[in-house]
């Protein structure tokens, strides 16, 4: 079953997508908008405590948390965090966001398709 996720870059990199008990969030940095980094960690009592879907991971245990990158669009990865995953750059879309202090502007939406591939 695919989930259809959605993240924004936004000032301050708060935005994040949930699926399969697992939190999904850009990475604060990195070079090329067309090929988004994210980290993937699980979504457990550790990484509320300490705000992860906030602040980021805040931790070295890679039992709790991926990196991936994409080279571009439609790209698949495979990635393992208490089962296993297949996640796919869908697409790279705008979205109008208002900040504050300066109003409304365009930001990068990227679109992702998430699906469990074998449960342990």
């Amino acid at each position: 079953m695919k989930t259809r996720i959605k993240i924004v870059k936004i000032s301050l990199n708060t935005d994040r997508a949930s699926a399969f008990g697992l939190v999904f969030k850009l990475q604060i940095y990195f070079p090329d908008p067309d090929r988004p980094e994210i980290t993937v960690f699980l979504d457990n009592e550790l990484t509320r405590s300490q705000d992860w879907a906030i602040y980021g991971v805040r931790s070295e245990r890679p039992d709790l948390f991926r990196n991936v990158a994409f080279s571009g669009l439609g790209e698949p990865r495979a990635f393992e965090l208490g089962s296993e995953f297949r996640i796919e750059f869908a697409s790279l879309t705008q979205e109008e966001v208002v900040y504050a202090r300066t109003g409304k502007t365009l930001e990068p939406a990227y679109h992702f398709e998430v699906e469990p591939l074998h449960v342990h």
